[in-house]
């Protein structure tokens, strides 16, 4: 398989995010586990880093892209685009909340400039394939900054 499965979800005692492998406890808990990397088959009782519970409504599995500065993107992060609609008179109008909508990842759009109409507040960016998600940059996540979707 040539792509990265992945999961990340807040730790409630830390309040930060852990990444991993996302697995459900017989008592019904979800947990991420961590892997060390460059273990052997000899090795493989030591294999697992780190094994954490997390709050499963924070819970985003990473989409396989890459945003405008190299970090992986996961479902739950907001982003921004350098054009229209997110811009424009360089004014930041709208932010874009990665989603798995309809078999795919999308980038749900939300209106932030107050003195705008957000006509399109809820639909797709539906040119995010021609546009890229390596054209946008992540600003933060809808768990730990949701002010960010705020009207200003």
């Amino acid at each position: 398989m040539n792509r990265t499965i992945k999961f990340r979800g807040l730790n409630p005692k830390t309040k930060g995010f852990v990444y991993g492998d996302l697995i459900q406890t017989p008592e019904n808990k979800t947990r991420i586990i961590g892997f060390k990397l460059g273990v052997t088959e000899e090795e493989y009782q030591s294999y697992v880093d780190y094994n954490v519970l997390v709050d499963e409504n924070t819970i985003g599995q990473y989409i396989g892209s890459l945003d405008i500065n190299k970090e992986e993107i996961f479902e739950g992060d907001i982003l921004v685009g350098n054009r229209y609609p997110y811009y424009s008179n360089d004014k930041l109008n709208y932010v874009g909340i990665v989603e798995f909508n309809y078999s795919s990842w999308q980038v749900i759009l939300k209106c932030i400039n107050k003195d705008k109409l957000g006509i399109s507040n809820g639909l797709s960016d539906t040119n995010i394939d021609e546009y890229g998600f390596q054209n946008m940059e992540i600003i933060g996540n809808i768990y730990q900054n949701p002010e960010l979707l705020e009207a200003k």
